[in-house]
């Protein structure tokens, strides 16, 4: 038996809450060919280099017919659902592509592991204050600016990625910031 391909290294699943998609909103907002639509962006989206933007490289979204022909619908199909889509704000259309709202918080890219806790987790030491705080930067600054790649639709500069870290130390440690 072969072993998978490399690709599945990369992003080999996403998570989709059941009952949020069984009892959600976009059960009675949508049609069925639009549910079927967006379940096709939420795969785009994972597999995307920036995951959560469906777009062809950092700055160049997927014209419109490319992804109706990705997807297999009607041109009209996929127009009608980006226009429902946005004016619902589950995603948003910029110049650089489509950003699904919220993908982030749903595939817990910024956020520790949910879930019932490990047993080894279990047994660790509580942690000290000063490492209750390092572990609060770390978090704030991983959710921070990646939030802000999203937003922009590109890599950070090394002076946005300073910014960050800087308006974050001071949140998090006060006037002490200055001796980290």
């Amino acid at each position: 038996m072969s072993e998978r391909p490399d690709y599945y290294d990369r992003h080999p699943w996403f998570k989709k809450y059941s009952r949020e998609w069984l009892e959600g909103s976009i059960r009675f907002d949508c049609t069925p060919d639009e549910r079927s639509v967006f379940d096709d962006f939420l795969s785009l989206a994972n597999e995307s280099r920036n995951r959560g933007i469906i777009q062809a490289n950092d700055e160049t979204p997927y014209p419109h017919s490319w992804l109706a022909a990705k997807l297999n619908v009607p041109l009209e199909l996929l127009e009608r659902c980006i226009l429902k889509f946005t004016e619902q704000q589950r995603v948003i259309e910029n110049e650089h592509g489509i950003l699904v709202v919220n993908f982030s918080y749903w595939q817990g890219l910024d956020t520790r592991r949910r879930g019932r806790p490990t047993k080894q987790s279990r047994q660790r030491p509580e942690p000290t204050e000063e490492e209750k705080l390092e572990s609060e930067y770390n978090n704030r600054v991983g959710v921070a600016a990646f939030e802000k790649r999203q937003e922009l639709g590109r890599s950070l500069s090394t002076e946005e990625i300073t910014e960050i870290t800087d308006k974050i130390k001071r949140e998090v440690y006060g006037n002490e910031s200055t001796t980290r």
